[in-house]
């Protein structure tokens, strides 16, 4: 990889340092991430037609380089870059229909994360919050595990706005995080 170092403006950098980017390696992502837009619009290599297909690639680049670790969810688009609701939900779609390995990866690994964390057990229930965004993966693999008959008790799912509860058991839950974590890449 090349190595260049460019001076901004104290303004430019406070501005960005204000935003979701307060680290240096943040910012650098940020860099890369303008930069791989500006270079392939001025090869011809991409040329977006619509203010959607901009902002939509825009988001994708800074989930590329930045939240390396983060699923696109309505809520966190619409408030790290500050848009209405619908847009975000729209953003999402649209990030799922270009990019579907990207959104597909990025959802089994938040999957696996939510089912290695749980929020709270009572009884031998044990409840995890899933992003509406990823749920259908989590459906999924639930779904897969009952058709093998292999659930103890059918979990329970409560779902909001931006986030899915459930409830199950633990020994579920291990064959759960189990059958996620057999989903293959694309």
């Amino acid at each position: 990889m090349s190595n260049i170092q460019v001076e901004i403006p104290a303004t430019l950098y406070e501005t960005l340092k204000s935003t979701f980017l307060d680290d240096d390696q943040s910012i650098k992502g940020f860099a890369i991430a303008a930069l791989q837009e500006y270079t392939t619009w001025l090869a011809g290599q991409d040329r977006p037609s619509t203010m959607s297909e901009i902002e939509t690639k825009r988001i994708y680049y800074v989930y590329m380089n930045i939240l390396t670790d983060r699923v696109p969810t309505i809520w966190e688009i619409g408030e790290y870059f500050n848009l209405p609701l619908g847009r975000s939900r729209y953003i999402v779609q649209n990030l799922n229909y270009r990019y579907p390995i990207f959104m597909q990866r990025r959802k089994k690994e938040v999957v696996i994360a939510v089912l290695q964390n749980i929020i709270s057990e009572k009884d031998g229930i044990q409840t995890i919050k899933c992003p509406v965004e990823c749920s259908d993966v989590l459906d999924t693999a639930i779904n897969e595990v009952r058709l093998l008959d292999e659930l103890v008790a059918v979990p329970t799912r409560h779902a909001s706005t931006f986030t899915v509860v459930y409830e199950l058991v633990d020994a579920d839950r291990l064959r759960i995080l189990a059958q996620v974590e057999s989903i293959k890449d694309n």
